[in-house]
């Protein structure tokens, strides 16, 4: 049931972006393999503990995007990802292993800013993981994104949200049935390469078992540094816990987020 209402959603963007933009999602290609259309991009995602007591690993995700432009503006990308984990507690250790894998379907300027005056963007993310989090209670989650942004002069401003279902297999019947989240943000971009943001994010979790009631989080992202010529692409961006509930409590507690922060890196490239 939940695969069919997954696919439905995804008809259902499909044939607004069809009627928004005014073309046939049937339309002719010369190929629908092309090498011409196919891309590779590299991530390196560097992260750790802001503060200095409780860094005592720093960890590194391997992303590899596997990208095929099906039609105009519309897109399919294969991301696998691996980790490392690199541990300096009481001695020094390192760990490397297979984490998750996610398929994903892009449809890219469902609004335009010259047509609309803002853009719009769709995305389907179906995240699939391994052994261990499969004991956790769950096999897979899948999302589906909309991204909404508006340029003004140097500036950029996107809101971002997205329902995510989760595929349980019952090992854990406590486990978040689906999730909710709102994101906003705004850049000063200095000229095409850099720009400074800043931005937060709302979660809330839903959930059966004895724990019905979820947990809500707030996490903003505090300052967001980029850098972007060419190919590659460098962000900085440091992000903190400001608020969260937990075990079915909704009274919001307001941490010392200075103390609860990560500070990640992330470097990508497209190889082709």
């Amino acid at each position: 049931m939940k695969k069919l209402t997954t696919l439905i959603f995804s008809l259902i963007i499909q044939l607004t972006y069809a009627q928004v933009n005014e073309i046939t999602l049937d339309e002719p290609q010369a190929s629908f393999f092309n090498l011409s259309n196919f891309k590779i991009l590299y991530l390196n995602s560097t992260y750790t503990e802001m503060n200095a007591r409780n860094r005592d690993a720093i960890y590194m995700d391997h992303l590899v995007y596997f990208r095929y432009d099906i039609a105009k503006n519309q897109n399919i990308r294969w991301v696998p990802v691996y980790s490392n984990t690199f541990s300096q507690k009481n001695q020094k250790s390192y760990q490397g292993e297979y984490a998750y894998s996610s398929l994903r379907y892009y449809i890219n300027n469902i609004l335009t800013e010259d047509k609309h005056g803002l853009s719009l963007h769709f995305q389907n993310r179906n995240y699939i993981f391994d052994g261990e989090d499969r004991n956790r209670g769950y096999d897979s989650y899948h999302r589906g994104y909309f991204f909404l942004s508006k340029n003004t002069d140097n500036f950029t401003f996107e809101l971002n949200t997205y329902a995510q279902i989760y595929n349980r297999n019952g090992r854990d019947p406590n486990t978040n049935t689906w999730r909710t989240m709102c994101g906003t943000f705004a850049y000063y971009n200095f000229n095409d390469n850099w720009g400074l943001g800043f931005g937060s994010e709302w979660y809330t979790d839903n959930r059966d078992g004895k724990k019905k009631i979820g947990d809500d989080r707030m996490v903003l992202y505090l300052p967001y540094l980029r850098y972007n010529k060419g190919k590659g692409f460098v962000e900085l961006y440091a992000t903190y816990t400001a608020a969260k509930s937990g075990d079915g409590d909704h009274s919001i507690i307001i941490d010392d987020f200075h103390e609860n922060g990560s500070l990640t890196l992330d470097i990508g490239y497209y190889i082709l």
